[in-house]
This record gives structure tokens, C-alpha cells and sequence, in this order.
């Protein structure tokens, strides 16, 4: 049966790309999910980008994150205007379920669903528990978590954090959709995060790649895209995969989702914990990446170019063993994946001839005209759902026997 779904998420990217995943996956599977969200700009760009309109909460910050008598008081201000445009807009939407992604966006709706008694779940993908996601706990939320521990809380469920799929591509076509000439052969390093790009931090990355000639790097941190020398920046991506796609290796900072996506991506990482996170999460983040993913290290921001240069060198040493294990590890799932595959051929078989026949037709003017019980599943009755299937496993069939030959 499907659900109405609010789901609250803002300020960062961290936040709020682990929520656009969420809630897509809530769409595919029939459920009316509609977004909440702050008013910074970056906000807006980031879901325009995924083709969401969210509601927009007249909220850019917490009263807590400014020192700014001024800020502290307007902010209390659009929290209160916050409350009274969720609360209005919960009674027009009429969700089913709430779900908050963490920071101060939360605040508003976790306040709302509790008085109204709708279910809210709480997701924080830091290893900290943040203020809103604490008082969340305390207030009997449902906490779910993007890593085994969260210090600040005690009862959670650990599930990761939602993540966009890789959609990998060649070396060469992710390079020509960046717009990035590398020298043949050289591996690639790709730095993420626009803290990354600014700063004494800035400096040492810039350095690292002049003491790593043998290998170019990609930046995403920067206004205008320029090179220099083996280093080569670009303005932020929205869709990641072809940067991931083209790099061997990346470096990054320690937030939650970032990581998280490494990990997806089997990508070696070399992470730098900022280290004026709230609560220092961004070093509790690093200290568990590294327990669940073997290809990860983190640097110390305060080290040298040189420890960055060996903890590159460092993590690309084994490539061959690592193409043994990806092999294997590609040949045992696609041998699992093939035989699933000729198992559900004599299905499709028979629900190709359904189809097509008299009875389907039948089932579908029955549907019609509500003659069906309304718990019913009714996929087969979809045109575009069979037809699709089948044209899929048509053209999936043929991809197989080029591939053979």
C-alpha cells in the first residue's frame, strides 16, 4: 500500500543528497514523497538538479551556529515562522510518515510530528550525533544511522547511509565529459570538496601533486576550470559519476555521505577530517571508514606534502591484486546473476504469452471497471511495465551475445 512521505533535509550536500536517494527509492516503489527544505541557495540547486521542487523553510542556519546577536535573534525568529509553515503544511500534504535527515532543517518538523503523533525517523550520517538528532532520541524518535557507532545517543539502528548508484563509465568518456586531457597511462587523482581548494590545505594538495608527477589531478573546488602543470580544477559536479569513474584514486574530506560514496564506489580514498567539525565528527567519521574499508587512510591536515604523496603512492601499490580481486569478484556475481537470469526466462516466457492473450485483455477491462479487489497487485496490468520487460530482456540478450563475440 502506498505511503505519503515527508522528508526534511538542507544545508549541505551531506545531508541533503542521501535524502534525494531515500526518497527516490520511496517513488520507485508507488509512494507521493515531498521534500522540506532551508532557504540557502545551494539548496534549491542541489534538488533543481534532481528535479525536485521542495517546500522552502525561511531558515539558513541554526540560532546556535552564529555568534551574532543579530543572526541569534533572527534565526530564533524563522525557527518559530518554521514551525507554523510545517505545521500548515502537514495538514495540507498529510503525510503518513516523516523522515529527517539531521541538521537544523529538522528541527521544525520533529517538533511538528511529535505533537501531531506522526511517525518520524531520524537519519544521522555522522558518527556524532548532532543537536537536532540527540534531542530526536530523547524525544523517542526512531534514529537510524550511517555508521556502527553515533556517540551522543544510545538507541539506534545502523544502516548505512543512502547513496546514489554508480553508474561507471570508461576512463576516456568520464575524461571527455569533464573535459580533462590526462597523459596516457597516468593514474588519476581526484580531490572532492570545496574546503579542499581554499586555504593553507590548498597549498599542500597543490604541492602533493607537484612531488607526484607520475600521476594528474582533478580538483572539484574551484570557480572557473584552468590547469597547472599535472593539476587540473574544476567548478563542483552534481552528478559524480564521471568523476569517480575517471580517478584511481580520492582524496577528500570526512563527511558522512562522501565517504559513504567512496565505499560504493570500491574507491582507495585518503580522507582529512576537518578538523573544526562540530563535536570533532569528522574524525570520528574517518576512524570508522577505515575500520569497514580497507583502501582507506586518513591524513592529518597538519602533516606534510610528502606523508600525502607516499599515502597515494601507498594505496595504488597493489593495483594487480586488486584487479585479481575485482575480477573474481565480477566473474563469481555475474555467474550468480546468469544463472538467475535462465531461471526467470520460462517466467517471462509465460507472461509474454499472457500478454498477449484474450485472458489479459479480459483481466485488464475488469480492472476497468473496479471489478478487481483493490489490495490486488497489478503490475502485469501495466502495458508499459510487461511491454518494457520484455523489450529489456530482448535488448539485454543481444547485448550478451556481442559481448561474447
Amino acid at each position: 500500500m502506498s505511503k505519503k512521505i515527508l522528508i526534511a533535509s538542507g544545508g549541505t550536500g551531506g545531508h541533503i543528497f542521501p535524502a534525494i536517494v531515500f526518497g527516490k527509492g520511496l517513488q520507485d516503489k508507488g509512494n507521493t514523497v515531498s521534500w522540506l527544505c532551508g532557504s540557502r541557495e545551494l539548496e534549491g540547486v542541489i534538488y533543481r538538479s534532481a528535479g525536485i521542487e521542495p517546500v522552502v523553510l525561511p531558515l539558513s542556519g541554526s540560532p546556535m551556529g552564529t555568534r551574532s546577536v543579530t543572526k541569534i535573534l533572527t534565526r530564533i525568529s524563522d525557527v518559530f515562522k518554521s514551525i507554523s509553515m510545517t505545521a500548515k503544511y502537514i495538514k495540507e500534504f498529510k503525510p503518513d510518515e516523516i523522515y529527517l535527515f539531521g541538521g537544523y532543517i529538522s528541527f521544525a518538523p520533529l517538533i511538528v510530528a511529535k505533537v501531531k503523533g506522526i511517525p518520524v525517523t531520524l537519519h544521522e550520517q555522522n558518527a556524532v550525533a548532532g543537536r537536532v538528532t540527540r534531542m530526536a532520541s530523547k524525544m523517542r524518535a526512531k534514529i537510524i544511522t550511517g555508521w556502527p557507532v553515533c556517540e551522543g545517543i544510545k538507541d539506534f539502528e545502523y544502516t548505512g547511509t543512502p547513496v546514489r548508484d554508480p553508474v561507471r563509465m570508461t576512463r576516456d568518456e568520464a575524461l571527455r565529459t569533464l573535459g580533462v586531457e590526462v597523459r596516457d597511462g597516468a593514474k588519476v587523482v581526484g580531490v572532492a570538496g570545496g574546503s579542499l581548494g581554499s586555504g593553507p590545505l590548498s597549498e599542500i594538495l597543490r604541492e602533493t601533486a607537484k612531488l607526484c608527477p607520475e600521476f594528474e589531478f582533478v580538483f572539484l573546488s574551484s570557480k572557473d576550470k584552468h590547469d597547472e602543470g599535472n593539476a587540473h580544477f574544476l567548478p563542483p559536479q552534481w552528478d559524480m559519476n564521471p568523476f569517480y569513474s575517471a580517478c584511481d584514486v580520492l582524496v577528500c574530506r570526512s563527511g558522512g555521505s562522501t565517504l559513504s560514496e567512496a565505499m560504493k564506489w570500491g574507491m582507495p580514498t585518503v580522507t582529512i577530517p576537518w578538523p573544526r567539525a562540530m563535536d570533532n565528527h569528522q574524525a570520528k567519521n574517518a576512524a570508522e571508514f577505515v575500520k569497514l574499508f580497507e583502501d582507506g587512510r586518513i591524513f592529518d591536515e597538519n602533516d606534510s606534502p610528502e606523508r600525502l604523496a607516499e599515502m597515494i603512492r601507498s594505496i595504488t601499490k597493489n593495483d594487480m591484486e586488486k584487479c585479481l580481486d575485482d575480477g573474481l569478484r565480477a566473474v563469481r556475481e555475474m555467474s550468480r546473476a546468469l544463472s538467475e537470469y535462465r531461471r526467470v526466462q520460462s517466467e517471462l516466457r509465460e507472461l509474454a504469452g499472457y500478454y498477449g492473450s484474450e485472458e489479459w485483455s479480459k483481466d485488464f477491462e475488469d480492472d476497468e471497471k473496479g471489478k478487481l479487489p483493490k489490495d490486488l497487485k497489478r503490475g502485469v496490468l501495466s502495458e508499459d511495465a510487461v511491454y518494457n520487460l520484455l523489450s529489456e530482456n530482448k535488448e539485454l540478450q543481444r547485448e550478451i551475445l556481442d559481448f561474447g563475440t
